[in-house]
C-alpha cells in the first residue's frame, strides 16, 4: 500500500472516530440537559433564602425610586449568583465533553500528522492546524426576571427564575454543542485539505 493510500486509511479512521465522538457528545448533552432540574435545586434554594432574608431586612422602606432600585439591584444579585452557580456547574461538565470529543479528533490525527509531515511537503512543525478552541456556556442577565413587586410575590419569582435560568442553560448548551461540532467537521475538512495536497504533490 502506498503512503498515500495508508495517509487515507487514517482519514478513513478519523472520521469514524469523529461519528462515535459526535454521538456520545450529543448523547452525553442531552443527558445533561435532562438533568438540569438537579443542577437548579441547592442554588435556587440559596437563592430564596436570600431573597426572604433581604426582604425582612429590608423593611417598611417608603415605595420611592430609592426603595425601588436598592429592591431591584437586590433581586438582579440574588439572581445572578444563582445563575453562576448553575451555569459553573453545567459548563464544567460540557466542557469536559467537548475536551473529549477535541481528544478524540487529536488522537486520530496524531499518525495523519505523522505521515504528513514525513512527506515533508508541509511544515514539520505543524503539518496540521491548530486543535480549535472549545466553548463556554455564557449567561445573558438580561433573562433575569425582574424583582418582585412585594415580599408575598417572592415565591412567584423564584418560579420565574427557576424557567429563565432553564431556558437559558439549554439555549447555551445547544449553542456551544452546534459549535463545537461545526469546528469538528471543519477540523475533518481541514486534514483531507492537507492530505489531498500531499496527494497531488506526490502524483
Amino acid at each position: 500500500m502506498s503512503g498515500v493510500l495508508r495517509v487515507e486509511a487514517l482519514f478513513a479512521r478519523l472520521r469514524t472516530a469523529e461519528w462515535t465522538a459526535r454521538a456520545q457528545l450529543v448523547s452525553g448533552c442531552a443527558d445533561d440537559v435532562a438533568k438540569i432540574e438537579r443542577l437548579l435545586e441547592r442554588p435556587l434554594e440559596r437563592a430564596r433564602e436570600e431573597a426572604h432574608n433581604f426582604a425582612a431586612s429590608f423593611g417598611a422602606m417608603l415605595d420611592d425610586e430609592l426603595a425601588r432600585s436598592l429592591r431591584n439591584d437586590a433581586f438582579l444579585s440574588i439572581g445572578m449568583t444563582c445563575a453562576q452557580a448553575v451555569f459553573a456547574n453545567a459548563d464544567l461538565r460540557a466542557h469536559a465533553r467537548f475536551r473529549i470529543y477535541a481528544g478524540a479528533l487529536r488522537t486520530g490525527e496524531a499518525d495523519i500528522a505523522a505521515r504528513i509531515a514525513a512527506t515533508r511537503l508541509v511544515p514539520p512543525k505543524r503539518p496540521l492546524p491548530r486543535m480549535f478552541a472549545i466553548a463556554h456556556l455564557d449567561f445573558d442577565e438580561r433573562v433575569l426576571p425582574g424583582a418582585p413587586e412585594s415580599d408575598s410575590e417572592i415565591s412567584d419569582w423564584i418560579v420565574r427564575l427557576r424557567t429563565s435560568i432553564c431556558d437559558e442553560l439549554m439555549a447555551r448548551i445547544d449553542v456551544a454543542l452546534s459549535r463545537v461540532l461545526a469546528c469538528g467537521l471543519e477540523r475533518l475538512a481541514a486534514v483531507k485539505t492537507r492530505l489531498d495536497l500531499v496527494s497531488y504533490e506526490r502524483a
